[in-house]
């Protein structure tokens, strides 16, 4: 009996022992303390150390290096992901941007006149329009808005900026996958004046209208692409400011960020951060790309175009003719056609070997006018524009006959009037003891008349109220212009 006590308390020990050095206690240490405050986190990555603090905007990969993600996927679910949390915007998403937000400008540019020259907008742009190389990925990318000179073109980039970031607000609250990155609205990178027009009709001695033509490019933090868009803003004169009437937007192309925030891009030296290769933008141009193209396809036209149809001509007048004009003679070559004898040795009719005009520049009377602003005696249809009264002989050349000189305004003027009696002085406007006034001969031109009385208006003539009782407001205006036009007035 004793015996089998001693056999009963051995195994109870036994037992006792196996069940407590065998119990499983699950234990939760800090490692395990999952934060699911935070919704933009995906905590399965603490669990194993995959660095989920990482920001998404490190993505991008040295020269040449393969896609390696800590997410442990493919690079088509990275694609997928990162057309909601990078590249925002599909083409169809800007289009319908535009469809909403854009309103049409429309107005005639052969009667607007431009404000500055190309040089002018090329010093204007300078301060607005540049890369800033001041990026780092390991920080928030912000960069502030460096204002035009001109105020209409901050009122349009303001208006602009509000609707793309309401419409970026709208794109991204509508759908549950975009939701995975914080909203950060969009800023302006940079920004360029194209041209500026203004109407001919004044107001208190100010343009009633006024045109802005802009480029302006955005993006935000955490993005992959800037967008670029044109923008065209109508402004209207109310009192002494300028309002903005309509806005019109184009959605232009995308730069890959690399392209206007890094020193040197996909570059196999580069010392700096560097956009992946993949991400690059191919089939779309950038409007500071778009002149060189047209430039560049302009003069592969010229070269590849049918000469058969510039081919040299032989032309010839008689002489004897009071109405002489151009007349096309055969001749073998330009020996034969300048000489006043054939091989045979009769006589023949000398003329001009000549083919048709290529580019304005090649004209005799381009822009010869200088007493205002115009582009007259241009090549229209391979043939150069003459003044009134000229005829040509051939394409680039002219009848030099006494009742065949040119036309010209103010022979008997003592100040530049945009239309006067026409005569035969062109020639003695070349003296400026007789005509200081002038800059040269004030030649005459077909269809003139707009562009010369556009120039005096703008110089010369005010419209002022025309009260018919100081008690009471009128809105009937005088129209005084100094010199040669006379008060009139403009009813309505």
């Amino acid at each position: 009996m004793y015996n089998i006590l001693i056999i009963i308390s051995i195994l109870l020990v036994v037992i006792i022992f196996y069940y407590f050095t065998n119990r499983t206690v699950e234990n939760f240490g800090i490692n395990y303390n999952i934060n699911w405050e935070n919704s933009y986190q995906d905590n399965r990555f603490q669990k194993y150390a995959q660095n989920s603090n990482k920001n998404w905007k490190e993505l991008p990969n040295a020269y040449n290096s393969p896609i390696v993600t800590t997410y442990g996927t493919s690079f088509i679910d990275l694609y997928k992901q990162n057309q909601y949390i990078f590249n925002d915007f599909e083409k169809h998403d800007l289009g319908q941007f535009v469809k909403e937000y854009s309103q049409p400008v429309v107005f005639d540019e052969k009667k607007f006149l431009l404000d500055y020259t190309p040089f002018d907008i090329y010093n204007l742009n300078k301060n607005t329009w540049y890369n800033r190389y001041e990026w780092n990925p390991d920080y928030t990318l912000y960069q502030k808005y460096i204002s035009s000179m001109f105020s209409e073109v901050n009122v349009m980039n303001k208006v602009f900026l509000y609707s793309f970031n309401q419409y970026y607000y709208k794109f991204t609250s509508h759908y549950v996958k975009r939701k995975v990155a914080q909203y950060k609205p969009y800023f302006i990178m940079k920004h360029r004046i194209v041209n500026i027009f203004s109407s001919p009709e004044k107001k208190n001695g100010f343009p009633k209208e006024r045109i802005f033509d802009i480029v302006t490019v955005v993006t935000r933090d955490n993005a992959f692409l800037a967008f670029e868009f044109q923008l065209i803003g109508k402004f209207i004169l109310r009192k002494k400011e300028y309002e903005l009437e309509k806005l019109e937007i184009k959605y232009v192309s995308n730069y890959n960020l690399d392209e206007v925030l890094l020193r040197k891009s996909i570059d196999k030296n580069n010392l700096y951060y560097n956009m992946n290769p993949l991400w690059k933008n191919d089939d779309e141009i950038t409007s500071a790309e778009a002149k060189k193209i047209y430039e560049k396809g302009k003069e592969e036209v010229l070269e590849t175009r049918d000469f058969l149809e510039y081919q040299y001509v032989c032309h010839s007048y008689n002489k004897k003719s009071k109405n002489p004009i151009s007349i096309p003679i055969f001749a073998t070559d330009k020996n034969d056609c300048e000489n006043a004898y054939n091989v045979m040795g009769y006589s023949k009719p000398a003329g001009v070997w000549d083919r048709p005009c290529l580019k304005d520049e090649d004209c005799i009377f381009y822009k010869k006018n200088k007493n205002y602003k115009n582009a007259f005696g241009r090549c229209v249809q391979g043939k150069c524009e003459l003044p009134l009264n000229m005829r040509n002989l051939g394409y680039h050349y002219y009848i030099n006959e006494p009742n065949l000189k040119p036309l010209c305004y103010n022979c008997k003027s003592k100040e530049w009037l945009p239309n006067t009696k026409m005569d035969f002085c062109c020639e003695e406007q070349k003296d400026k003891t007789k005509y200081p006034f002038l800059k040269g001969p004030d030649y005459a031109f077909k269809g003139d008349s707009l562009a010369r009385f556009n120039e005096f208006r703008q110089n010369k003539c005010r419209m002022k109220p025309n009260y018919d009782n100081i008690f009471k407001d009128t809105n009937v205006w005088k129209v005084d212009c100094k010199g040669f036009l006379d008060s009139y007035l403009i009813k309505g």
